[in-house]
């Protein structure tokens, strides 16, 4: 199976893989919000840092792969490497799908709505 082996500053983290079938992501991200788009209960100390995020989709499940991936910091080196391999580091998350079909059929619907009242009546200019 597709596998990422993922390290940080030469040490391994982990070999994240979702077997045959599936979605596996590694996602490196930072950001802050701007101090007049905050929300009254923002929390910069919560969002002011880079994080690692691996992870992916197997079955019905959301899985996530290794700990403690948020504490980046310049100068450190992720190196991800995709690799063939029998076999994967267990999820450390693993978080179910529970929504059933008929309640994603109900939000892509009340999508829609919103998106039909927004662009109703805007003819070319809804482009």
């Amino acid at each position: 199976m597709i596998c990422f082996a993922v390290s940080l500053n030469g040490a391994p983290l982990c070999t994240a893989g979702v077997g045959p079938y599936g979605v596996l992501t590694a996602i490196v991200s930072w950001g802050v919000a701007a101090p007049e788009d905050r929300p009254p209960d923002y929390e910069e100390a919560l969002h002011d840092r880079v994080h690692l995020h691996v992870g992916g989709i197997r079955g019905r499940s959301h899985v996530r792969f290794g700990e403690n991936l948020d504490t980046l910091r310049p100068g450190d080196e992720i190196v991800i490497r995709v690799i063939e391999a029998a076999s994967a580091d267990e999820p450390t998350v693993t978080r179910e799908d529970k929504m059933s079909a008929d309640r994603k059929k109900e939000q892509r619907r009340a999508l829609y709505e919103r998106l039909r009242v927004e662009f109703s009546g805007q003819g070319e200019a809804a482009g």
